[in-house]
């Protein structure tokens, strides 16, 4: 039997440019903002002024403060229990009332008008005033008593 002889293997390819140098971390982070707040330092070099780094302590006391006191209940008003703690929370406060205040909308009264407009038809001329707005609030307030007049089609 013949021995064959092994195959030269092929040099590796050289680069004309340098190579960058390898960097392997060992550290693993314990959460995505230890890791954001570790790159965000990497690569800026800023230097934060004391009065925001001190706002932002005291933000995030009010949120863990916030975070740790009991709900209030299911029935009680959100609006009046942030009134009344509006003075130990008071940057939450004002979130609060932005984002738990209704809505402005004139959905409803174009609805109303329009049922109105229905009520007071050309047949209807000689209809009274208070008799047309009984029958306004009747239209829009029957349905929610689920009101049958006793007649099942």
């Amino acid at each position: 039997m013949e021995r064959s002889k092994p195959e030269p293997t092929p040099a590796p390819p050289q680069n004309d440019g340098p190579t960058p140098p390898k960097v392997l971390r060992q550290e693993v982070h314990s959460s995505f903002s230890d890791c954001y707040s570790e790159i965000a330092l990497e690569n800026q070099r800023v230097e934060v002024p004391t009065e925001i780094v001190q706002y932002e302590a005291e933000i995030r006391n009010e949120v863990a403060l916030y975070a740790s006191g009991p709900t209030i209940d299911r029935h009680q008003s959100p609006l009046l229990w942030w009134r009344k703690n509006s003075g130990t929370y008071p940057r939450l406060a004002i979130l609060a009332r932005k984002y738990l205040s209704a809505p402005a909308s004139f959905v409803y009264s174009e609805r109303l008008f329009s049922t109105a407009g229905n009520v007071y038809e050309d047949k209807r001329s000689r209809l009274l005033p208070v008799h047309g707005e009984m029958l306004t609030f009747l239209n829009r307030n029957l349905p929610l008593l689920k009101f049958s007049y006793g007649m099942d089609f």
